[in-house]
């Protein structure tokens, strides 16, 4: 059975009620043993859906009217490296911020220096965008080019926010920051998720109480001088600047981006006023921070059909789930063809039978 005429079947059948676009982009059929040798970027670049993903990227890049902020955007896209790295030429150099952060109390004592900052070549990006993934490896979008599907979702949510300002409010709020702040804020997951030796995935560490990608792009927005209202923008995307609590919290991710980066934030002109939080109000915080919520159902949408994909594996596909690298190629390639959440969509509306005879549809 090819994948068309299973999804005719059952469309006509009328068990799924899902967008027509969803599966716009043909799956590439490939049999269990060429998936099995498959390694994440090769998932990633023979994924339809990913690239048309980064075609989306790309053409809201091109949406960004100032021309210095369109730069920054296109240069993220053709090589995320971490350019902050260049602070840290030498181990004193990581010792040295790694024992501020410590004092400071936004990292445990157990945390190391090669935790701390994954290992990276300057100028040189671990991965390009296309093949990372877009969280760690029980939460949303963790396969190879899971990232590109998530800041997808996220900037196409944030823009559509930003169309309801003139709709319903009759004023444009600032869509360059929207757009560039809702990509630039995962500006480092490319480095922080780099790929294992079994197909898994670096574990991300905590600092200042929220994921290190987060501190460690805006480390990136401060030690490239990005704009102070892009660069607040970006940290409010995992908190809104509405309650104190959480205006402290995004306080404490840009001073430890300051430890980080070697920046002051206040001589930078990102924390300002007595408080600091003198660009906390601006509407594009708000908006960026609503539109950062793909999260939401795809954290436990991942996990779910991650599970039924276990049991898939084991009953179809005589896989042994407990073997890491040889379920962690199926499942790359199986997410990276069709996206967890359009699978989780088949697993929760009509079951694990018919979630496998998707798969059957992916890897022969």
């Amino acid at each position: 059975m090819t994948r068309r005429t299973f999804m005719a079947g059952i469309a006509a059948a009328g068990m799924l009620g899902l967008a027509r676009d969803v599966f716009s982009a043909e799956t590439k059929r490939t049999t269990l043993a060429e998936c099995l040798k498959m390694a994440p970027f090769q998932a990633a670049e023979n994924s339809a859906m990913i690239n048309k993903g980064i075609g989306y990227l790309k053409y809201m890049v091109t949406r960004i009217e100032a021309k210095a902020l369109r730069g920054i955007g296109e240069r993220y896209l053709e090589n995320p490296a971490p350019t902050l790295i260049k602070r840290f030429a030498s181990g004193s150099d990581r010792e040295k911020t790694a024992a501020e952060l410590l004092k400071a109390g936004y990292i445990r004592k157990d945390i190391t220096v090669d935790v701390l900052f994954p290992k990276a070549q300057t100028g040189k990006a671990p991965q390009p965008v296309l093949t990372t993934p877009g969280s760690g490896y029980q939460s949303h979008h963790s396969y190879p080019g899971g990232l590109v599907t998530h800041l997808a979702a996220n900037i196409s949510i944030a823009n559509h926010i930003a169309d309801t300002y003139p709709m319903v409010y009759g004023y444009d709020v600032n869509r360059d920051i929207v757009i560039l702040a809702q990509l630039l804020h995962d500006f480092h997951k490319p480095w922080v998720f780099q790929w294992t030796a079994d197909y898994d995935t670096l574990t991300e560490i905590s600092i200042a109480g929220t994921g290190a990608h987060h501190i460690l792009s805006i480390s990136e927005a401060l030690y490239c001088n990005f704009p102070p209202e892009l660069t607040v923008a970006m940290a409010s995307a995992h908190a809104s600047p509405t309650s104190k609590e959480e205006r402290e919290s995004i306080l404490g991710w840009i001073k430890a981006a300051g430890i980080i980066s070697g920046i002051d934030p206040y001589k930078a002109g990102v924390l300002t006023g007595a408080d600091g939080m003198g660009l906390f109000d601006r509407q594009e915080n708000y908006i960026t921070h609503l539109g950062d919520h793909d999260w939401v159902l795809s954290v436990p949408a991942a996990q779910n059909t991650i599970a039924a994909l276990k049991s898939i594996a084991a009953d179809i596909y005589k896989i042994n789930p407990n073997s890491a690298k040889d379920f962690n190629s199926f499942r790359n390639y199986v997410f990276s063809q069709a996206g967890a959440m359009t699978l989780h969509n088949v697993w929760a509306n009509n079951g694990i039978k018919a979630l496998g005879e998707y798969v059957k549809t992916i890897v022969a």
